[in-house]
């Protein structure tokens, strides 16, 4: 989330400055300057959501395709490189209850250290 520690940091000065943000909520007062409208998204913002997307499409396609997918790469070394490494995502993720409350957790958790990198 690029600039999101700066809005983080822009966002709660203007909370803690309680008159100005009375003003604001109770008489309608616009914000105080540097409050920053939203301007809508940025080409990088785009390149964000176009690498998340293209990155989910392919996890998709991995999942649905697996067999064939396997099948289509043959006996070479990038068939044995995809056959371990989706042997490998089938040994993580067996389908019990038990796993997807792991997964849940651990990208709870990886998400959460990822942020608490990037606002320090």
């Amino acid at each position: 989330m690029p600039g999101l520690a700066g809005d983080a940091v822009g966002a709660a000065a203007r909370f803690v400055d309680q008159p100005a943000y009375v003003a604001t909520v109770l008489d309608g007062a616009p914000s105080p300057a540097g409050g920053g409208a939203f301007d809508g998204p940025h080409a990088k913002d785009w390149l964000f959501a176009a690498l998340a997307l293209g990155g989910a499409i392919a996890l998709a396609a991995v999942a649905l395709l697996r067999g064939r997918l396997r099948d289509a790469l043959g006996e070479g070394v990038a068939g044995r490189s995809a056959r371990a490494g989706l042997s490998g995502m089938r040994a993580l993720h067996s389908g019990h209850v038990g796993d997807y409350v792991t997964w849940l957790v651990v990208g709870t958790v990886a998400l959460g250290a990822v942020w608490a990198v990037t606002l320090s």
